[in-house]
């Protein structure tokens, strides 16, 4: 009877590691999203360009950062969706600075035709005091725990009529201005994950869009955005910066 007990025993605990055996070689891969910032369908320019908006305001750009989140690829027509796991990513574009890359990793193989971010930090992490992915103090993105992250910051100058100049600074928070922005593939094959390959999602950034589309933002009055009706106005604009430009290898 010992003997008999002693077979099963180790028949369960075969049966138990090749299970998790498995379980741990399910075939994974990468992939690579890359936001390239413009302005006016050309790659943003810092310091020394003037761009002008819709409603005739002139300014420069010295920085920019904002924080792409909650990053999750999606088969509309199987219902399969991947959602990265603690996915907080800053993209930044400043004179010593260019971090436009983000990678995924570990996704689940298959074919996907959307892609859904937020532009933001949800609000359990907002006012967290946890440092996951980029949600740290130290990349200036942090007002404090009280009051959250910035998700989007923008500063430069603007150009008064009057011909001053004076700052401009754009930092946009708070809970209720966390967009949501929902891509479609354009290929008909949508995006492959494969293993052993890397596919990359090109992402266009129009920021010109910030200050023109759907609102058209005053920057001569409105230099300084940050608690106000118009930081909701600027996030209802950054929510239509996004559209796909390429999916492949």
């Amino acid at each position: 009877m010992k003997t008999l007990f002693k077979n099963l025993y180790v028949v369960f605990l075969f049966v138990l590691l090749t299970s998790c055996e498995k379980k741990e070689n399910i075939a994974t891969a990468n992939v690579s999203l890359n936001f390239a910032n413009l302005m006016n369908n050309s790659p943003l320019l810092l310091e020394n360009t003037t761009y002008t908006t819709a409603l005739g305001g002139r300014f420069t750009v010295s920085e920019l950062k904002y924080y792409i989140s909650n990053i999750k690829l999606i088969n509309s027509q199987t219902g399969k969706v991947f959602t990265e796991p603690d996915s907080y990513h800053l993209i930044e574009r400043k004179s010593d600075t260019h971090i436009d890359e983000v990678v995924i990793k570990n996704v689940t193989l298959g074919k996907y035709d959307q892609i859904e971010f937020a532009v933001g930090i949800d609000k359990p992490r907002n006012l967290s005091t946890d440092q996951v992915g980029d949600l740290d103090p130290s990349n200036n993105m942090a007002w404090d725990w009280k009051t959250g992250y910035k998700f989007l910051l923008l500063e430069g100058n603007v150009f008064l009529s009057t011909g001053e100049r004076r700052g401009l600074v754009y930092h946009v928070g708070a809970d209720e201005n966390y967009r949501t922005i929902l891509l479609n593939f354009p290929s008909v094959e949508n995006l492959k994950v494969e293993e052993g390959k890397t596919p990359t999602i090109n992402i266009s950034v129009e920021i010109a869009k910030l200050f023109n589309s759907p609102n058209r933002i005053d920057i001569e009055q409105h230099r300084t955005v940050m608690f106000s009706e118009v930081a909701g106005k600027v996030a209802d604009n950054y929510a239509t910066m996004f559209s796909i430009e390429k999916v492949g290898l």
